[in-house]
């Protein structure tokens, strides 16, 4: 969906969203992956217990796991946001700040072949 943005200049600026509710929909649909979601946070296999080898190592991870009503709940999952600002080009004053959403409990090979 695009929309126009209230900015000092309005024939310049758009927001362009989509739907995360279809996105994950489409997502869990798929059988494999919905299964692999479910399951690869709980049989990780660590390579060295001394080493952050993903989010899933970290202490505000595993505290969110503890509680039933948060991770702890295979059903519940967790999601990544980043973002980043890039210039449209080298003598352009527009830019873009896309945001990237994960879901945090995909493995690393589900993740490379999406």
């Amino acid at each position: 969906m695009l929309k126009r943005c209230k900015s000092v200049d309005p024939s310049t600026s758009y927001f362009v969203s989509v739907n995360l509710g279809n996105q994950l929909k489409s997502l869990l649909e798929q059988e494999d992956l919905a299964s692999e979601i479910l399951t690869y946070r709980f049989q990780k296999e660590r390579m060295s217990e001394e080493a952050y080898e993903d989010i899933f190592d970290g202490e505000a991870y595993k505290r969110l796991c503890y509680d039933r009503d948060m991770l702890g709940d295979p059903y519940n999952i967790s999601y990544t946001f980043n973002t980043d600002g890039v210039q449209m080009g080298e003598s352009s004053k527009n830019a873009a700040w896309p945001i990237f959403i994960s879901v945090t409990e995909l493995s690393p090979k589900a993740e490379r072949n999406m």
